[in-house]
């Protein structure tokens, strides 16, 4: 059985672990989507101005 204070920890890491894989990963993710949502935009603009 692992003890509460044990898996406090292991909940710790984790959650330092995912705060630093969102760190590194996403401000590409965050570029990526924006220019996909300005691509979008700009097609349905030229949807409609037609």
């Amino acid at each position: 059985l692992v003890r509460a204070k044990e898996r406090g920890t292991i909940k710790l890491v984790l959650f330092y672990a995912g705060f630093v894989l969102i760190f590194l990963l996403g401000p590409p993710l965050i570029i990526y989507l924006l220019i996909v949502g300005i691509i979008k935009l700009y097609k349905s603009v030229k949807i409609v101005k037609r």
